[in-house]
């Protein structure tokens, strides 16, 4: 769990710097955002399939997928379809 809060103390960090709510401090340079979001992803499987030893990494590959698209389905509910051509037409 600690290795957890540090990445996710760091993908927080240069996400900080990133929105310039914090400089840059001598000497250090960042990962890009999307490295450190990687990270914080790694850090969370590896510590599921930790603590869920007795299932194959196959059904815990499908377990995981399942939940990431119910929880992504309520997020898309409550943005709204508005918010999600706003997002893609942004880019």
């Amino acid at each position: 769990c600690l290795k957890l809060m540090e990445e996710a103390g760091e993908f927080a960090e240069v996400l900080n710097y990133e929105l310039g709510w914090l400089k840059l401090k001598e000497g250090k340079e960042y990962e890009p955002l999307i490295e450190e979001a990687a990270d914080v992803i790694i850090t969370v499987i590896g510590t599921l399939a930790k603590h869920q030893m007795h299932k194959h990494p196959r059904v815990l590959n499908l377990d995981l997928l399942a939940a990431i698209q119910k929880k992504a389905a309520k997020y898309s509910r409550k943005l709204g379809e508005d918010a999600d051509e706003e997002y893609f037409n942004d880019e």
